[in-house]
């Protein structure tokens, strides 16, 4: 034998909730109140007088196929400055608007 819940009425749930609520204070939002200007810049609140951080540029990973030769070539010459600085060079050197973050030294994390 199961027991099949008493489906009730809007009515119903609204009377009997009332009952069980009737002792607890209203919680009506009181009138909105003039927001007070903080004493200091937000940006001086969030960072403590530090300026902000400049945004990261959006990076995009560049991969191609080339011939082992043309791969050893490219790792020696660039074995000093980096992959990216070094492609970065040639483009610059052949006339190509190269943003300068692409012209800067890299950290050099992995070493072949």
């Amino acid at each position: 034998m199961a027991l099949k819940a008493k489906k009730i009425s809007g009515a119903e749930l609204v009377s009997q909730i009332s009952k069980a609520t009737a002792d607890l204070p209203a919680t009506t939002p009181k009138p909105a109140q003039a927001v007070a200007e903080p004493a200091e810049p937000v940006e001086q609140q969030r960072g403590r007088g530090r300026p902000p951080k400049p945004q990261r540029e959006k990076l995009e990973q560049v991969n191609f196929r080339c011939s082992r030769e043309f791969c050893s070539l490219l790792l020696d010459a660039s074995r000093d400055v980096g992959m990216r600085q070094f492609i970065a060079t040639l483009a610059k050197k052949a006339g190509y608007d190269v943003p300068e973050f692409d012209l800067q030294p890299t950290a050099k994390s992995r070493v072949l």
